[in-house]
């Protein structure tokens, strides 16, 4: 028995392994489950021991990308509890690092359909942890123009959108800026985003996570 399941949790590790490059490369719609247990190397009807459909099969594949970010970004979540202007600056640095090094490792090889999909997934993803942060920095002193829910939705969907679509040379050009309109919409005062910029030690050729 510890035969089989050693050998089923490996076939099904190497089923993950293959989807995530063929739906990478051709996009959800292209990959049939027959060509992907073609090159798995295994009997098609095999695929259904392992997984419920094939769309169940990219959720897997989905949060399997996802999860070592979402645990930098809860990290910087926890962060807020002491340093809640920091975090928020440095939330948004670290989604601009990640996308530039999605962008330098895959670049033109992903296909068009699934990058649409994991810049979807990545907005929502989003709105959780940049909550958490907002309320943190609320309850330091800030006065948004909005309810929190809408706030966290506008600015996950807005700053996000424009990080994970815009080049990255006019991000950094433009970056202070964005700042300083998120601490407007925060209801900070100017001494308040002086203080935000030299906490987070803002660098506008860089976006930096390491500590100050």
């Amino acid at each position: 028995m510890a035969r089989k399941q050693m050998f089923a949790e490996g076939t099904r590790n190497h089923i993950l392994e293959v989807a995530t490059r063929l739906f990478f490369e051709k996009g959800f719609d292209c990959v049939s489950v027959r060509g992907l247990m073609k090159q798995v190397g295994a009997d098609p009807g095999g695929f259904y021991y392992y997984f419920e459909s094939k769309e169940a099969l990219w959720e897997e594949v989905l949060q399997a990308f996802f999860a070592p970010y979402l645990k930098e970004a809860d990290r910087l979540a926890e962060e807020a509890q002491e340093r809640p202007y920091r975090a928020l600056t440095r939330f948004f640095f670290y989604l601009q690092d990640c996308t530039q090094s999605f962008r330098r490792e895959l670049g033109d090889r992903i296909y068009p359909a699934a990058r649409l999909s994991i810049r979807e997934r990545t907005l929502l993803l989003l709105e959780p942890y940049l909550e958490r942060i907002l309320k943190s920095i609320i309850a330091h002193g800030a006065q948004p123009m909005m309810e929190l829910p809408l706030l966290t939705v506008f600015l996950a969907h807005g700053i996000g959108s424009v990080i994970l679509h815009q080049p990255s040379e006019w991000m950094e050009s433009c970056g202070q800026e964005l700042q300083d309109t998120v601490c407007r919409l925060l209801g900070l005062t100017e001494a308040s985003v002086r203080e935000m910029h030299r906490l987070s030690g803002f660098d506008p050729a860089r976006f930096p996570l390491e500590e100050a």
